[in-house]
Protein backbone atom coordinates (compact mmCIF):
# COMPACT_ATOMS: atom_id res chain seq x y z
CA UNK A 1 0.00 0.00 0.00
CA UNK A 2 1.37 3.79 -1.00
CA UNK A 3 2.83 5.23 2.33
CA UNK A 4 3.20 8.89 1.81
CA UNK A 5 5.44 11.38 3.61
CA UNK A 6 3.73 15.04 4.06
CA UNK A 7 5.32 18.05 5.13
CA UNK A 8 3.36 21.23 5.95
CA UNK A 9 4.87 23.92 6.51
CA UNK A 10 3.79 27.58 7.49
CA UNK A 11 5.50 30.76 8.02
CA UNK A 12 3.95 33.74 9.36
CA UNK A 13 6.41 36.95 9.01
CA UNK A 14 4.95 40.00 11.27
CA UNK A 15 5.63 43.47 10.21
CA UNK A 16 6.42 44.40 13.85
CA UNK A 17 6.76 41.97 16.59
CA UNK A 18 3.82 40.96 18.34
CA UNK A 19 3.42 40.52 22.24
CA UNK A 20 1.46 37.36 21.91
CA UNK A 21 -0.32 34.79 19.52
CA UNK A 22 -2.51 32.56 19.70
CA UNK A 23 -3.74 30.27 17.18
CA UNK A 24 -5.56 26.43 16.17
CA UNK A 25 -4.22 23.89 13.68
CA UNK A 26 -5.85 21.15 11.52
CA UNK A 27 -2.72 19.78 10.14
CA UNK A 28 -3.46 15.83 11.75
CA UNK A 29 -4.64 13.90 8.71
CA UNK A 30 -7.83 11.95 9.56
CA UNK A 31 -7.87 8.22 10.17
CA UNK A 32 -11.00 6.48 7.99
CA UNK A 33 -11.58 3.39 6.24
CA UNK A 34 -8.81 4.03 2.99
CA UNK A 35 -6.29 5.76 5.00
CA UNK A 36 -4.46 5.75 8.36
CA UNK A 37 -2.15 8.22 9.54
CA UNK A 38 0.63 6.40 11.20
CA UNK A 39 2.99 8.87 12.64
CA UNK A 40 2.67 12.83 13.11
CA UNK A 41 4.79 15.46 14.96
CA UNK A 42 4.02 19.40 14.92
CA UNK A 43 7.10 21.42 15.59
CA UNK A 44 6.55 25.21 16.48
CA UNK A 45 9.14 27.92 16.69
CA UNK A 46 9.71 29.77 18.88
CA UNK A 47 8.03 27.14 21.43
CA UNK A 48 4.57 27.63 22.62
CA UNK A 49 4.54 28.50 26.16
CA UNK A 50 1.18 26.33 26.01
CA UNK A 51 -0.14 23.53 24.04
CA UNK A 52 -3.20 20.96 23.94
CA UNK A 53 -4.92 18.48 21.62
CA UNK A 54 -8.41 18.10 21.11
CA UNK A 55 -10.66 16.75 18.67
CA UNK A 56 -14.27 18.76 17.57
CA UNK A 57 -17.56 17.11 17.19
CA UNK A 58 -16.89 17.30 13.34
CA UNK A 59 -13.72 14.44 14.27
CA UNK A 60 -10.81 16.66 13.06
CA UNK A 61 -7.67 16.21 15.02
CA UNK A 62 -7.36 20.06 17.00
CA UNK A 63 -3.89 21.50 18.15
CA UNK A 64 -4.57 25.09 19.85
CA UNK A 65 -1.01 26.64 21.42
CA UNK A 66 -0.09 30.12 22.59
CA UNK A 67 3.00 32.28 22.55
CA UNK A 68 3.22 34.50 25.32
CA UNK A 69 6.47 36.29 24.52
CA UNK A 70 7.35 38.82 21.93
CA UNK A 71 8.32 37.26 18.37
CA UNK A 72 8.33 38.18 14.84
CA UNK A 73 8.04 35.30 12.93
CA UNK A 74 6.37 32.35 13.45
CA UNK A 75 6.56 28.33 11.93
CA UNK A 76 4.53 25.72 12.09
CA UNK A 77 6.00 22.51 10.29
CA UNK A 78 4.11 19.22 10.28
CA UNK A 79 4.91 16.26 9.16
CA UNK A 80 2.78 13.32 8.40
CA UNK A 81 3.26 9.60 7.18
CA UNK A 82 -0.07 8.62 5.83
CA UNK A 83 -0.84 4.79 4.25
CA UNK A 84 -3.37 4.80 1.76
CA UNK A 85 -5.38 1.73 1.20
CA UNK A 86 -7.06 0.95 -2.37
CA UNK A 87 -10.73 1.00 -2.65
CA UNK A 88 -13.11 0.70 -5.19
CA UNK A 89 -15.30 3.53 -6.21
CA UNK A 90 -18.95 2.85 -7.63
CA UNK A 91 -20.29 3.45 -11.24
CA UNK A 92 -22.22 6.56 -11.41
CA UNK A 93 -24.90 3.92 -12.64
CA UNK A 94 -24.98 1.70 -9.95
CA UNK A 95 -25.90 4.40 -7.24
CA UNK A 96 -28.96 5.12 -6.13
CA UNK A 97 -31.92 7.74 -7.36
CA UNK A 98 -31.05 11.11 -6.36
CA UNK A 99 -33.95 11.96 -4.66
CA UNK A 100 -33.82 8.24 -2.26
CA UNK A 101 -30.66 10.03 -0.65
CA UNK A 102 -32.43 13.06 -0.39
CA UNK A 103 -35.41 11.41 1.38
CA UNK A 104 -32.78 9.17 3.79
CA UNK A 105 -31.04 12.72 5.39
CA UNK A 106 -34.62 14.06 6.01
CA UNK A 107 -35.97 10.56 7.94
CA UNK A 108 -31.94 9.41 9.01
CA UNK A 109 -32.37 5.89 9.70
CA UNK A 110 -28.84 4.82 11.93
CA UNK A 111 -26.00 6.71 12.75
CA UNK A 112 -24.52 6.85 9.25
CA UNK A 113 -27.23 8.56 8.29
CA UNK A 114 -27.74 10.73 10.71
CA UNK A 115 -23.96 11.98 10.74
CA UNK A 116 -24.87 12.84 6.89
CA UNK A 117 -27.90 14.51 7.69
CA UNK A 118 -25.83 17.15 9.39
CA UNK A 119 -24.74 18.96 6.59
CA UNK A 120 -27.78 18.87 4.08
CA UNK A 121 -28.68 21.93 5.43
CA UNK A 122 -27.62 25.76 5.11
CA UNK A 123 -24.67 27.07 6.92
CA UNK A 124 -22.82 30.50 7.02
CA UNK A 125 -20.72 29.83 3.90
CA UNK A 126 -23.14 27.59 2.08
CA UNK A 127 -26.59 28.91 1.75
CA UNK A 128 -29.68 27.40 0.10
CA UNK A 129 -31.09 29.72 -2.45
CA UNK A 130 -33.58 29.48 -5.64
CA UNK A 131 -31.32 30.57 -7.91
CA UNK A 132 -29.05 27.42 -7.22
CA UNK A 133 -31.36 25.20 -6.99
CA UNK A 134 -32.20 25.55 -10.57
CA UNK A 135 -29.19 25.51 -11.51
CA UNK A 136 -28.69 22.45 -10.01
CA UNK A 137 -31.98 20.55 -11.17
CA UNK A 138 -30.43 20.95 -14.35
CA UNK A 139 -28.15 17.77 -13.42
CA UNK A 140 -30.90 16.46 -11.16
CA UNK A 141 -33.01 14.96 -13.84
CA UNK A 142 -35.76 12.76 -12.01
CA UNK A 143 -34.60 9.43 -11.06
CA UNK A 144 -31.09 10.31 -12.01
CA UNK A 145 -28.39 8.16 -9.97
CA UNK A 146 -26.46 10.63 -7.46
CA UNK A 147 -23.29 9.90 -8.35
CA UNK A 148 -23.93 10.30 -12.02
CA UNK A 149 -25.82 14.00 -10.68
CA UNK A 150 -22.93 15.12 -9.05
CA UNK A 151 -20.56 13.85 -11.34
CA UNK A 152 -22.50 16.40 -13.70
CA UNK A 153 -23.49 18.87 -11.60
CA UNK A 154 -19.45 19.09 -10.30
CA UNK A 155 -18.32 19.43 -14.25
CA UNK A 156 -20.87 22.75 -14.37
CA UNK A 157 -19.77 24.33 -11.59
CA UNK A 158 -16.21 24.14 -12.79
CA UNK A 159 -17.27 25.56 -16.20
CA UNK A 160 -19.25 28.30 -14.49
CA UNK A 161 -17.07 29.99 -12.04
CA UNK A 162 -13.66 30.69 -13.74
CA UNK A 163 -10.77 30.34 -11.88
CA UNK A 164 -9.10 33.50 -10.90
CA UNK A 165 -7.10 34.39 -7.73
CA UNK A 166 -7.65 37.58 -5.98
CA UNK A 167 -11.18 37.97 -7.07
CA UNK A 168 -12.74 36.95 -3.56
CA UNK A 169 -11.63 36.26 0.01
CA UNK A 170 -12.45 33.84 3.03
CA UNK A 171 -15.71 35.27 3.59
CA UNK A 172 -17.23 35.90 0.20
CA UNK A 173 -20.59 34.54 0.00
CA UNK A 174 -21.43 31.59 -2.51
CA UNK A 175 -24.24 33.54 -4.14
CA UNK A 176 -21.68 36.17 -5.19
CA UNK A 177 -19.29 33.80 -6.56
CA UNK A 178 -22.26 32.07 -8.64
CA UNK A 179 -23.32 35.49 -9.46
CA UNK A 180 -19.54 36.86 -10.50
CA UNK A 181 -18.62 33.20 -12.02
CA UNK A 182 -15.25 34.01 -10.63
CA UNK A 183 -13.39 32.64 -7.80
CA UNK A 184 -10.86 30.11 -6.66
CA UNK A 185 -11.06 26.53 -5.22
CA UNK A 186 -12.60 27.30 -1.78
CA UNK A 187 -15.71 29.22 -3.92
CA UNK A 188 -16.02 26.35 -6.26
CA UNK A 189 -16.15 23.96 -3.25
CA UNK A 190 -18.90 26.44 -1.63
CA UNK A 191 -20.82 26.41 -4.68
CA UNK A 192 -20.94 22.82 -5.39
CA UNK A 193 -21.66 22.66 -1.67
CA UNK A 194 -24.70 24.59 -1.89
CA UNK A 195 -26.03 23.67 -4.90
CA UNK A 196 -26.44 20.24 -3.81
CA UNK A 197 -27.89 21.11 -0.27
CA UNK A 198 -30.37 23.29 -2.02
CA UNK A 199 -31.36 19.60 -3.59
CA UNK A 200 -31.16 18.01 -0.46
CA UNK A 201 -28.37 16.06 -0.55
CA UNK A 202 -26.02 16.22 2.37
CA UNK A 203 -22.64 17.74 1.31
CA UNK A 204 -19.55 18.76 3.12
CA UNK A 205 -16.30 20.70 2.81
CA UNK A 206 -13.33 18.42 2.80
CA UNK A 207 -9.25 19.51 2.40
CA UNK A 208 -6.42 17.11 1.90
CA UNK A 209 -3.32 16.86 -0.40
CA UNK A 210 -2.88 17.00 -4.13
CA UNK A 211 -0.24 14.93 -5.36
CA UNK A 212 0.93 16.09 -9.17
CA UNK A 213 2.93 14.62 -11.36
CA UNK A 214 5.80 16.44 -13.51
CA UNK A 215 5.55 17.09 -16.92
CA UNK A 216 7.02 13.95 -18.67
CA UNK A 217 10.86 13.95 -18.91
CA UNK A 218 11.14 16.62 -15.78
CA UNK A 219 12.82 16.17 -12.43
CA UNK A 220 10.07 16.26 -9.59
CA UNK A 221 10.08 19.74 -7.77
CA UNK A 222 9.89 20.03 -4.12
CA UNK A 223 7.12 22.33 -2.74
CA UNK A 224 4.76 22.23 -5.98
CA UNK A 225 2.02 20.09 -4.74
CA UNK A 226 -0.77 22.05 -3.25
CA UNK A 227 -4.36 21.23 -0.64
Amino acid sequence: MPRYRVLHKTVHQYETQVASSHHSAMLQPRDTPYQECVDFRLRVRPRPSTIRQRVDPFGNHITQFSLQSAHARLEVLATSLVVVRPRMDPSGKSTPPWEQVAASARIPAGPEALEAAQFAYPSTHVPVLRELEAFARESAKPGRPWLETLADLNGRVHRHVAFSPGETHVGTPGEQVFVRRKGVCQDLAHLMLACLRSLGLPARYMSGYIRTRPPDGKPRLVGVDAS
